[in-house]
């Protein structure tokens, strides 16, 4: 599965670029369907900021909290419009901004997401896009970090973020009844914090959000269910197979 290949690193192979990054000596054969380059713009520390990726493995290289987690974060947003870190995309605008920037190549595709509290703005090859069907059809992102131990020992919102980030990328209907369902409950919810709740208008949301709901937990354990062998056979491994 074609990925942008970034990691929050070090590598003891290869020579340091003028950029920071430390270049794997050994080109990747998929280099063409590869995140190219990209840029940022007001996102998390991040005024701006141009990544130049070279061909095969990179690492980015720093001191801590400097924006290293950041730039492989807006990678993904590029990629998949979805952070791994957050629920909430607002959470990454850089502060006292009104909303960010990622932009970038994947092999010859050019990639453009605008983000704000107010509106969003989608472009592939620089034409704005209607929906977000053919820009998600471009790529898929395999993203892991330190703070992947919350999936077992964290709460069940990190195991569902984990969970939507994977599903979506693998069935294309997902996307759609996680947002349907997001829809339904929220106005439900902002309905039944009326100071005089309309109960009638407040039913007419059970069914969209129990149908789409029920789409959603239904397309989480199939997921499930395809993970569970790798993740058993991951377990007795690290286990010694008790």
């Amino acid at each position: 599965m074609a990925a942008p290949r970034l990691a929050n690193t070090t590598c003891p192979r290869g020579a340091p670029h003028k950029s920071g990054k430390v270049v794997d000596p050994q080109p990747s054969t998929l280099n063409s369907q590869l995140l190219a380059r990209f840029k940022v713009r007001h996102f998390r520390c991040f005024d701006a900021r141009d990544v130049e990726l070279a061909p095969g493995l990179n690492f980015i290289v720093g001191p801590n909290a400097r924006g290293k987690t950041s730039l492989l974060e807006a990678a993904c947003i590029l990629l998949r419009l979805q952070s791994p870190r957050v629920t909430r995309l607002a959470h990454v605008i850089q502060h006292e901004r009104r909303g960010f920037v990622v932009d970038g190549y994947y092999g010859s595709r050019h990639l453009q997401f605008y983000f704000s509290r107010e509106r969003k703005k989608l472009a592939l090859d620089e034409v704005e896009q209607k929906n977000a069907r053919e820009y998600l059809d471009i790529a898929r992102v395999v993203y892991f970090a330190n703070s992947d131990i919350e999936l077992v020992r964290g709460s069940a919102e990190a195991r569902r973020r984990f969970l939507d980030f994977v599903a979506v990328q693998r069935d294309a209907t997902y996307r759609q009844a996680l947002r349907d369902y997001e829809r339904a409950l929220r106005s439900r919810n902002l309905l039944l914090k009326s100071p005089s709740p309309r109960w009638r208008e407040i039913a007419a949301f059970d069914e969209p959000l129990l149908a789409s709901g029920q789409r959603v937990t239904g397309l989480r354990a199939k997921l499930i269910e395809e993970l569970q062998p790798e993740a058993e056979r991951a377990h007795r491994a690290i286990s010694g197979a008790r």
